[in-house]
């Protein structure tokens, strides 16, 4: 049963994993971009920092992933931050 995912689905994927979705047309595979476009904008959840899609477009396959926070590279960051960010 194909499925393209939705805006739940995308929210429903825990930080550092990732999910395939087969959509039912490229359209949808399309579509499924939009939608993680949409929840990085509006809905962007704990513990996830950004989103990847790959698409395998002669399948219709997307996959998800979700990038987690990594809080040692952020205090990483803040040390090394006054070199080249200020």
């Amino acid at each position: 049963s194909n499925m393209n995912p939705t805006v739940k689905d995308i929210i429903g994927i825990k930080p550092g994993k990732l999910r395939a979705f087969i959509c039912d047309s490229p359209k949808g595979c399309n579509s499924a971009r939009v939608q993680v476009q949409h929840v990085k904008r509006m809905y962007m959840p704990e513990g996830v920092v950004n989103y990847s899609v790959h698409t395998q477009w002669e399948d219709n396959i997307v996959v998800i992933t979700a990038i987690a926070k990594q809080d040692d590279m952020k205090k990483n960051g803040i040390k090394e931050g006054g070199n080249g960010n200020a």
